[in-house]
């Protein structure tokens, strides 16, 4: 599975940008798919990817300080904004914007 995932044979070479994904799956695995009857093999599956996401993800968003607090600032900028628009809204007693309401109609589901 790791090496399948892992390796490209058009590049003759290994992708560890592939490493977080195989994390997430196998962790995905263990929780959710018990009735697989592979509980020691996802736990083994795991314990390897995990330690090899241990390296590489903190890594994921950059490399030095600056790297990492220009992605972050990249990345929550459009989510700042919205809380900061939010909050001038409400504020305000006699407005409502109506693209963020709620339809109850799907809210049973949640």
């Amino acid at each position: 599975f790791l090496y399948r995932k892992l390796y490209d044979e058009e590049s003759d070479k290994f992708d560890l940008s592939r490493i977080p994904d195989c994390h997430d799956n196998a962790r995905f695995d263990k929780l959710h798919n018990p009735r697989l009857g592979l509980t020691s093999t996802l736990n083994k599956l795991y314990t390897r990817v995990k330690l090899m996401a241990d390296c590489v993800v903190p890594q994921e968003y950059g490399t030095s300080i600056e790297e990492k607090r220009d992605i972050g600032n990249k990345m929550c900028h459009a989510l700042l904004e919205k809380i900061k628009y939010d909050m001038i809204i409400a504020r305000t007693d006699n407005q409502v914007d109506m693209r963020y309401m709620i339809n109850m109609d799907y809210s049973a589901e949640i």
